[in-house]
């Protein structure tokens, strides 16, 4: 019996490895933090959108380094403008192609908004969300290409 739940641990510790971001707000002292109520509700709104209307949801390669197993996504949410930017990112690990259904991805997703105050980074299964609040600084110093974001009314 104890030897079960041992290995019933170790195969959940596995399987899921959850990592939240450091404080941002040491960085970026205009970005509100994920656990303010309104901007919760407004980014869980957003990555139900992201999910359902295929931009993250859908077919996936395997991990081969060509770009089709990874899918991201940047938001300016529309009357939360002064809350910065929401980058939702989702990687296939394992090595075939697969599908992501909808609930699939909102769920993953959706961890890392309300665990994380600056968001994160989890792997489950073959799958690695990242979930991350921005401001318009770091999105260009990485270099994300501004004319891609995309604007949202939640």
């Amino acid at each position: 019996m104890q030897i079960k739940s041992h290995l019933t641990a170790a195969a959940l510790a596995s399987v899921v490895a959850a990592d939240c971001f450091e404080d941002m707000n040491v960085y970026h002292p205009d970005l509100k933090q994920w656990k303010d109520p309104a901007y919760n509700a407004a980014v869980k709104k957003v990555v139900e959108k992201a999910c359902n209307d295929g931009t993250l949801h859908g077919d996936y390669d395997g991990n081969n380094n060509d770009g089709k197993g990874h899918k991201e996504v940047a938001y300016q949410i529309k009357g939360h403008e002064d809350m910065g930017y929401v980058q939702l990112q989702i990687s296939r690990l394992g090595k075939t192609k697969r599908t992501l259904p909808p609930a699939e991805c909102i769920s993953g997703l959706t961890k890392e908004v309300r665990a994380c105050s600056w968001g994160g980074l989890s792997d489950y299964w073959n799958w690695e969300y990242i979930a991350t609040p921005e401001s318009a600084q770091s999105m260009k110093a990485d270099m994300y290409p501004m004319d891609q974001i995309k604007d949202i009314s939640v």
